[in-house]
């Protein structure tokens, strides 16, 4: 699966997940790393593995992900591109767009 996501400056950043696990609709794994517009893997990026979990809580539901990366630099390299900010910014998104939807 391809994606891009759009910095608050318009620019576009592109990205691909690979599939590597699911049991819908509390579990999804995936290979998450760095591509071109065609949703080609650029190999000169590190790649990540992201596992996220759904489950009931009070009421709701409990959003657990969790980001794994092959080496402590792969994550630094990461950090310093703005991946912490970017996170916030989309978690900080994840409402507005599951009411839009309502």
């Amino acid at each position: 699966m391809k994606y891009y996501m759009t910095s608050p400056e318009g620019q576009k950043h592109y990205g691909y997940w690979r599939v590597l696990e699911t049991d819908p609709p509390t579990l999804l794994e995936v290979e998450d790393g760095f591509g071109d517009e065609q949703g080609n893997p650029d190999d000169d990026m590190p790649v990540g593995r992201m596992r996220v979990e759904f489950s009931e809580h009070e009421g709701g539901t409990r959003v657990t992900s969790v980001s794994t990366h092959a080496s402590r630099k792969d994550l630094e390299k990461l950090v310093q591109m703005g991946m912490e900010e970017g996170l916030r910014a989309a978690a900080g998104q994840i409402e507005a767009i599951l009411q839009a939807d309502t």
